[in-house]
């Protein structure tokens, strides 16, 4: 009863800070330093009553299936893949207070918003010379744009979209199918960001298509999150730690921006490096780990701070205080998640691509933000993070 109450707490949270956001009454950033405009929107009371039903249906829906954790392996397997999928609609409902769906063709193709898709369209001819060029470019990005978006984050998310553009642009049928799914607010918000010329047909499918995974990524965050909580608690504890995902208030703000891509692969990273049961399943487990996060951040250099947790986690997976068993499958987890960051590194230099001096121009770069005279005035750290915090909630 009480794990249920959480997730009731957080749906209400969820639907006071939309609200507050939108009435103006929380700060979009430090006042002084930096903060986000506030564009003017009217929301209809039938939009706010959908919002609430629908996070209504999904609490229900959490209570309800708690009984399946006590079940069979398939009847749990079954109970996370309707958690995926409710945490998929319950978070895309939430977004119609406001702009709606609108705002993903916006947040995409903008390249004030982030510039991801036009530096794909501009800039890259091929994905390996990309790579091998990309500390020139990374610089010329710096130089043109500052601090910010291009310039802090490896080549990843660049060619995440120039592959799904790619993709759309050489399957016709896929294109037309993806399009055929676009609700009317999409279209509309195509419509809108349009400038001068439509948006060609492929691009709009290569921007629904990553909006789609973005939120789809998000979604399935449940998972690693349902293992790590499995760890320490019971079936039905861990059930209601995965289903408060969905309903963090972040999510909603931040879809269906790169941002909401990075905690599946911190989740999933630590939840790795945890697993298996048997020496080699530990190794394979703590590989797969490393892997996963030297491809997350291929996208963002910010998933550096899961580095150290894992690390902290792996030292620590056997328990406290530990005997000699425990130190070997500690050690052959880590083994294994070396040579899982040392398999991404060694593909990165086949292609041409430092990655690690690459890493280091982006926490090089991304410090100048808070330099004076860089954008506007000087930026202080503590209170930009606390800013952060307040808004997450």
């Amino acid at each position: 009863m009480r794990s249920i109450l959480w997730v009731i707490v957080a749906a209400l949270a969820t639907l006071g800070s939309c609200s507050l956001l939108l009435t103006g009454r929380l700060p979009l950033g430090v006042a002084g330093q930096w903060e986000w405009g506030r564009i003017e929107q009217a929301t209809s009371w039938i939009d706010f009553l959908t919002t609430g039903l629908c996070v209504a249906v999904y609490v229900a829906f959490v209570a309800w299936g708690a009984r399946w954790m006590m079940g069979t392996t398939w009847a749990r397997r079954a109970a996370l893949t309707a958690l995926v999928i409710g945490g998929f609609f319950v978070q895309t409902t939430t977004q119609q207070v406001g702009f709606g769906l609108a705002k993903w063709p916006f947040v995409l193709f903008m390249e004030s918003s982030s510039g991801y898709y036009t530096a794909a369209k501009r800039d890259v001819v091929s994905a390996r010379d990309f790579l091998a060029r990309y500390d020139q470019i990374q610089t010329d990005y710096h130089n043109r744009y500052g601090p910010l978006h291009l310039a802090t984050h490896p080549p990843g998310l660049v060619l995440l979209h120039y592959g799904a553009l790619r993709l759309c642009e050489g399957n016709a049928g896929f294109t037309r199918f993806l399009l055929a799914l676009q609700p009317r607010s999409v279209r509309e918000g195509f419509l809108a960001v349009a400038v001068g010329a439509p948006i060609p047909p492929a691009d709009q499918a290569s921007l629904w298509l990553v909006a789609i995974l973005s939120q789809l990524a998000s979604a399935l965050t449940v998972i690693p999150i349902h293992i790590l909580a499995r760890r320490g608690s019971g079936p039905a504890a861990a059930w209601f730690a995965a289903a408060l995902w969905p309903l963090v208030p972040a999510v909603t703000v931040f879809m269906p921006k790169s941002d909401v891509l990075y905690p599946l692969f911190a989740a999933t990273c630590v939840a790795l490096a945890l697993g298996g049961r048997t020496p080699t399943g530990r190794w394979v487990c703590g590989a797969a780990s490393g892997v996963v996060l030297c491809t997350g951040m291929f996208l963002t250099f910010g998933l550096i701070s899961v580095l150290p947790l894992t690390v902290v986690a792996i030292a620590l997976s056997g328990g406290v205080p530990s005997d000699e068993a425990t130190i070997r499958a500690s050690a052959l987890r880590a083994s294994g998640f070396v040579s899982g960051l040392l398999v991404v590194q060694l593909i990165s230099i086949l292609l041409g691509h430092n990655l690690p001096a690459t890493w280091w121009r982006c926490l090089r770069i991304h410090a100048m933000f808070y330099a004076p005279g860089q954008i506007g005035e000087h930026r202080t750290y503590w209170p930009g993070w606390a800013g952060t915090w307040l808004n997450s909630r």
